[in-house]
């Protein structure tokens, strides 16, 4: 999914718009140590529901592709997903589903984080399952189409990232942004040159965005990155 697509935050989207995202998340409805089936009700809560386009992607801390597909169709045929694994119980899994409507003109980014939670049910007897962290809502976006390799382009590397980050871009000057998935600022520079590593080894693991704006105050977009 990632080589296909951009995921641009809309940081003037419509409060309805939004609204409509904050409605959907990734639930998990049955899991075991090496499977999970994961869910998401956006065929009830988006308008035009059947319309919908879903793109998911499951990886581990590292940046490795453990999952991915795309779903539309009807609510359980677009909504639920099942994929065995080999990730140990002991590490964790980033979920990312992009959900787009053409009907509706509407895309929602969906990420969550697995991890592998044991409830006591009887002294010293434990049951397990994979969960996702809390509720975490959808966030309006618009997807950029656009290959790699277009004007307005820039191409972040590596990921997964431990330290730093490169871009190659075609103006060496910008303002840069790093979000977080659920659209929080984590950093930002103004006059950041193309020439410099970007440090993000303070960062906590997990999916970011960097985007970038050049001298005109013009977006060239967000370039998807995991932090291991």
């Amino acid at each position: 999914m990632r080589q296909f697509y951009t995921i641009v935050f809309f940081l003037l989207a419509s409060s309805v718009a939004f609204g409509q995202c904050q409605n959907v998340d990734v639930s998990v409805s049955s899991s075991d140590t090496s499977y999970v089936q994961l869910y998401h009700p956006g065929f009830f809560l988006l308008p035009s529901g059947n319309a919908n386009v879903c793109e998911w992607e499951v990886s581990t801390a590292s940046g490795d592709i453990v999952f991915e597909t795309t779903t539309s169709g009807a609510a359980l045929e677009q909504g639920s997903v099942l994929f065995d694994h080999t990730v140990p119980i002991t590490d964790s899994m980033f979920v990312t589903l992009v959900i787009s409507n053409p009907v509706s003109g509407l895309t929602c980014l969906i990420t969550n984080t697995l991890v592998w939670e044991e409830t006591e049910v009887l002294p010293g007897a434990f049951i397990g399952n994979w969960n996702v962290i809390g509720f975490n809502p959808g966030v309006a976006t618009t997807v950029d189409e656009a290959g790699i390799g277009e004007e307005s382009d820039f191409v972040l590397f590596p990921s997964p990232a431990q330290d730093h980050l490169r871009i190659d871009a075609r103006n060496s000057v910008y303002t840069l942004t790093i979000s977080s998935a659920t659209g929080a600022l984590v950093h930002g520079e103004t006059n950041f040159m193309t020439s410099q590593p970007i440090e993000v080894s303070q960062l906590q693991p997990g999916i970011y965005f960097v985007g970038l704006q050049d001298e005109r105050g013009t977006t060239l977009g967000m370039r998807r990155f995991v932090k291991g």
